[in-house]
């Protein structure tokens, strides 16, 4: 499973972002292996919520999930159209968010969070 986490930096120990607009890095994790990689977020500060460039970029590299702090409308209709799931996990790390949904402690969101 490949879960990108919207964090402020660049590794497992990273606190998530608490909006995807707002996250400098996204977080590529395969869970399988918990291999990294990180790209700038192309989104970051442009708005609050996520679409266009970002959206394709999660599409493009099959992502399985999202995790982030919280979501908001934009963001969730514009993962949800793209078919991806966001987890909203609060104040956590890529790790600790990523351990929340694998072991089924975190839900996909089907309404705004903030």
């Amino acid at each position: 499973m490949q879960i990108v986490a919207a964090a402020d930096g660049r590794d497992l120990g990273s606190t998530l972002s608490p909006f995807m607009a707002s996250a400098r890095t996204l977080v590529f994790v395969e869970t399988s292996t918990m291999a990294i990689h990180t790209q700038p977020n192309p989104e970051r500060l442009s708005s609050r919520s996520v679409d266009g460039e970002t959206t394709r970029l999660l599409q493009d590299a099959d992502v399985d999930a999202v995790v982030v702090g919280s979501v908001d409308a934009g963001s969730l209709l514009a993962l949800e159209r793209i078919g991806v799931p966001v987890y909203p996990v609060g104040r956590a790390t890529v790790l600790e968010a990523i351990g929340a949904v694998e072991s089924g402690r975190a839900h996909a969101a089907h309404t705004p969070t903030e």
